[in-house]
């Protein structure tokens, strides 16, 4: 099915209350899992030895070349790669901040009751809301998603068991895009989507996190990290500097992101954003990284693999 963009629902309001929900759906998957202590500060060696393997990959990969004689018709914004990848990154980084924040926020909102359902409703929150306000902040037109090309449409990971509930994550946001802000034909509200959509919903008090202070004073600093990071050219390392500044992504975290921000925005094809993303998909579940940090990098990679899928195949008027 085609949805078609209609300049309605290019707003400002719309764009925050995207944010809003993406980390609303990573956060319903992590309180479910209880309250637990801060995890133990992981030891250096773990991270230099991880560090180094992710640099060695960065720099021995071989990029494809793209192929662009066959377009027709309509641009398609893999001509503009960058704005593709800026978006994508967004993505990832709303969703490794809506991951790894969701079980202080359900603590401090008096919901953790346990299970994984806080988990996914913050980081699908984060993750959608920053797809769109990147978009918005660059393209004002009519659109609409042709989804036809196979290559991304079915990218699920099977992760270690303790993260399945993450396995589609990735789905989840391309499928809340287009019936919360992209359909003309029967759109949902957020809080709609969320309750047909994420599995075992009912099982956590998602409307009360929804509308805890807390949880929207954490959506108002991924907009505005959002914003500032889409208006100085998708650097992403000022998007990893301000949640560390802060307090929303630790070093560890944020060293681990930034190598792969690196290697994506070289890539100009699928296929190698879809290599790229395998290799660090095994090597943090290979790693000794602890399972917070495993959580939320987990979900940002999953993400930005669907993520870039969805902007990949957006259609945009001359």
């Amino acid at each position: 099915m085609l949805y078609i963009l209609s300049k309605k629902f290019i707003k400002k309001n719309l764009i925050y209350k995207l944010i809003f929900l993406s980390i609303t759906t990573l956060v319903i998957n992590s309180c479910a899992k209880g309250k637990k202590n801060s995890p133990p500060k992981i030891d250096s060696n773990v991270i230099s030895n991880l560090n180094q393997q992710l640099k060695d990959f960065n720099q021995s990969y071989n990029y494809k070349v793209a192929n662009t004689s066959s377009i027709e018709g309509k641009k398609k914004w893999w001509e503009v790669v960058a704005e593709v990848c800026g978006i994508a990154i967004a993505n990832a980084g709303g969703a490794q901040i809506g991951a790894s924040s969701a079980q202080t926020v359900a603590v401090a909102a008096g919901v953790a009751t346990g299970g994984t359902g806080y988990a996914v409703v913050t980081a699908i929150g984060g993750a959608i809301g920053d797809s769109y306000t990147v978009y918005t902040q660059f393209y004002q037109r009519v659109g609409n998603f042709n989804n036809v090309d196979p290559k991304g449409a079915f990218v699920i990971y099977s992760l270690p068991q303790e993260f399945s509930y993450l396995n589609n994550l990735g789905l989840l946001h391309n499928n809340g895009l287009e019936r919360i802000y992209f359909s003309t034909t029967n759109p949902q509200t957020d809080l709609q989507w969320m309750a047909s959509n994420i599995n075992n919903i009912n099982d956590v008090d998602y409307v009360k996190l929804y509308n805890f202070v807390e949880f929207k004073d954490l959506i108002n600093n991924i907009k505005s990290v959002s914003k500032k990071f889409s208006e100085n050219n998708f650097n992403y390392t000022i998007l990893l500097n301000e949640y560390k500044m802060r307090g929303l992504m630790d070093e560890e975290s944020a060293t681990i992101l930034s190598y792969f921000f690196e290697a994506v925005s070289k890539a100009v094809v699928f296929e190698d954003v879809k290599q790229i993303n395998d290799f660090y998909i095994n090597a943090i579940k290979n790693s000794n990284l602890n399972t917070k940090t495993k959580e939320a990098i987990f979900a940002s990679l999953v993400v930005y693999i669907q993520s870039y899928y969805y902007w990949l195949n957006f259609q945009i008027e001359e």
